[in-house]
């Protein structure tokens, strides 16, 4: 690791005011106010993350211009490396062009028919239920909300209700609706023992814990073993159907490339070495 020196150019009493404005010079090269905020993100040369940029780039500088002084900035090696370097970074550019631009994205009816032939890839691992559930600090209020939902009114009724009734919304803390969970997931705990419990599209009894009380609606249980529900992986689905695209996108361009640039590949001799072997 090359040691930074602390380097630093300021401008001193009775000299001429300099062409530039700069925070740092060696040679002819600048580090100006504007460089030192883009590259270095730094706002301020007076910082310590500012004076350990300045320093860090002055020393950059310095051994560049001893390497130029050498003409090794010519050599066939650094030569060779610099080509390799612009090679691989006009294909960067020339396949996020190609492959990680296109923003038409993926249609719903491709998602729907791939989760339909790969359902058995899908079979769940472990419990998931899809689960909402509102938290109340004061247990009334949490069994008024509760009592709603028993004489009829959906989950979405109800916590409409609980957001616009001023005596509700005032106690509510917290309100999660139709998430996946895991037994690691759903916390406090006392929430998935109820909610391995209950049947789906049923509401819970007033789930008092240390942090309030509870009201959870369990709309679908689906044990290991089972296939999940597409919602539950779509966002895997979609992941792999976007790298499936890019793998016949990458594919066709090549195809494409090898018929308007000459391809030849010759057959190599084998040393008698590796003949002998």
């Amino acid at each position: 690791m090359i040691a930074v020196l602390p380097v630093l150019v300021f401008s001193g009493c009775g000299q001429e005011k300099e062409p530039q404005d700069f925070v740092a010079r060696v040679g002819a090269s600048l580090l100006t106010p504007d460089d030192l905020l883009l590259k270095g993100g730094v706002r301020s040369d007076s910082s310590l993350a500012a004076r350990n940029y300045i320093n860090e780039w002055v020393s950059t500088e310095l051994l560049y211009n001893e390497a130029v002084r050498r003409n090794l900035d010519k050599s066939e090696a650094v030569q060779k490396r610099v080509q390799n370097a612009g090679k691989r970074l006009a294909i960067e550019a020339l396949l996020d062009e190609e492959l990680f631009q296109d923003s038409t994205g993926i249609a719903d009816e491709e998602i729907t028919r791939y989760f339909a032939d790969h359902k058995a890839e899908f079979t769940l691992a472990e419990n998931v239920a899809l689960v909402s559930f509102a938290l109340f600090d004061d247990r009334g209020v949490a069994n008024t909300f509760r009592s709603g939902i028993v004489r009829g009114s959906s989950w979405d009724q109800a916590t409409e209700q609980a957001r616009t009734d001023t005596l509700m919304a005032r106690h509510l803390v917290q309100l999660s609706e139709r998430n996946y969970h895991t037994a690691s997931t759903l916390f406090p705990g006392e929430l998935w023992k109820v909610a391995r419990t209950i049947t789906p599209s049923s509401v819970s009894f007033v789930i008092t814990t240390d942090q309030g009380h509870y009201v959870l609606y369990l709309h679908e249980f689906r044990k290991a073993g089972e296939s999940p529900d597409l919602p539950y992986v779509i966002h895997e689905i979609h992941g792999r159907l976007l790298i499936d695209g890019r793998r016949k996108k990458y594919e066709a361009l090549l195809r494409d490339l090898r018929s308007r640039f000459p391809v030849e590949v010759r057959p190599f001799a084998q040393s008698s070495e590796t003949e002998g072997e």
